[in-house]
């Protein structure tokens, strides 16, 4: 027992044509210490110290490595090892195979691909980059031949844009997990049963918009946090989950630390019971829109907002009770707050200074304290129409000027 390890390779991705990320673990049974852990490789089986090698430290549990400077369209096979005193332990040996040039396989222009004929027969050309758009949807009725496997597109690591919507039969996106960078954006929308996309975590290139909505069954989009940076293409980012019913988070967007003034809607999810996917996205962005999202119960995610230069919605979020999370925001552009109906007052607004154009507060059935309103009412910071209608009170500009803003 003193020498008892247990030493795996658990995972080989984010495969390029010149490199790959080999990641592992040891775990030490025995009483010797582990003096040196790493990975082995070569073009023959069972690589050895022998061969070339990249040390990792001392000691257990899990490591990982990018190897690069590989060959490209080649095999290699890798192996972990531990040191324990004079005794070296391998685990068993894996394969994996580089990436072909892109320089030389490129398809430049855009695919439709709606029959699983036509992935597999595309898919044969070994490409690894689509200039444009990869688009996976249905082919128009009648039609029996669904895509139910994306494998033949293993070869694609860069795609202009990806569209994956209206599919029938396709549950996950697995044949796309050498996909390292998308130029433009993301699209996967209504498609019947797919439950997750996973096959998208190694995705880490800058996108100008995600639009992830419509998809019943999809469970969560943890894979999506290789994305960190939303970038203007003319417009601004935009960021929009919605209509996913079995989607209970969105942590998966927590990443995304540079949006500048982006859009983001979170609408008609619902299972989401709070916003800490977004506790990344800037301190000041373009609009922000949540709406009937039936689990919300309050904005946890967002308090670190300051501004937001057009339009605050919150709407239709039956159990919403607090947005004391909103408390950080000075400016808006427009507010528009309705039937929230468990909501019973205004005081995540507290800190707000001017709203640029209008203010609509409506059909807040339980909303009796307007009273976090006083500071951007007496500044006269109201720039547009004031509509407070319909609510469990409804105070004029006056009566909150006057000090009624509340019963």
């Amino acid at each position: 027992m003193a020498n008892s390890i247990s030493i795996t390779i658990n995972q080989i991705d984010n495969l390029t044509p010149n490199s790959a990320t080999i990641s592992g673990s040891v775990i030490n049974n025995g009483s010797n210490s582990i003096t040196d852990k790493g990975f082995c490789w070569s073009l023959t089986n069972n690589p050895s110290l022998n061969n070339n090698c990249i040390s990792l430290g001392s000691g257990g549990g899990m490591f990982t490595t990018t190897l690069n400077n590989l060959d490209v369209d080649q095999t290699y096979f890798v192996r972990a090892y531990a040191n324990l005193g004079n005794e070296t332990n391998y685990s068993e040996p894996v394969s994996f195979t580089t990436l072909t040039d892109c320089s030389s396989n490129v398809f430049p222009y855009s695919v439709d691909l709606s029959t699983q004929a036509e992935v597999n027969s595309f898919g044969l050309n070994n490409y690894c980059e689509v200039t444009g758009t990869l688009n996976i949807t249905s082919a128009p009725y009648p039609n029996s031949d669904f895509i139910i496997d994306l494998s033949p597109l293993a070869s694609l690591y860069k795609v202009g844009n990806l569209s994956i919507s209206a599919t029938l039969m396709l549950e996950t996106l697995s044949g796309l997990e050498n996909l390292t960078e998308i130029g433009a954006g993301i699209f996967i929308g209504n498609n019947q049963v797919l439950t997750n996309i996973h096959a998208l975590e190694n995705v880490s290139s800058e996108i100008s918009y995600l639009e992830i909505s419509g998809n019943p069954l999809l469970q969560n989009i943890d894979s999506l946090n290789g994305i960190t940076t939303m970038i203007y293409d003319g417009v601004p980012p935009r960021l929009l989950i919605l209509g996913n019913p079995e989607l209970d988070n969105i942590d998966g967007l927590s990443n995304i630390s540079i949006m500048d003034e982006g859009f983001i809607s979170i609408a008609s999810n619902d299972q989401i019971t709070n916003l800490q996917g977004l506790s990344s996205i800037p301190s000041n962005i373009g609009a922000l829109r949540i709406f009937s999202n039936n689990s919300l119960i309050d904005l946890n995610g967002i308090e670190h907002l300051e501004s937001i230069s057009g339009e605050l919605s919150l709407g239709y979020n039956n159990n919403l009770q607090s947005i004391d999370q909103l408390a950080g925001i000075t400016h808006l552009g427009s507010l528009l707050l309705k039937e929230c109906d468990m909501m019973t007052n205004l005081e995540g607004l507290s800190g707000l200074i001017s709203i640029e154009a209008d203010c609509e507060i409506v059909f807040n059935d339980s909303l009796i304290d307007f009273c976090g309103l006083q500071v951007v009412v007496n500044s006269n910071g109201i720039g547009g129409n004031f509509i407070v209608e319909f609510n469990g009170y409804n105070p004029t500009l006056e009566d909150i000027m006057n000090g009624n803003c509340s019963i």
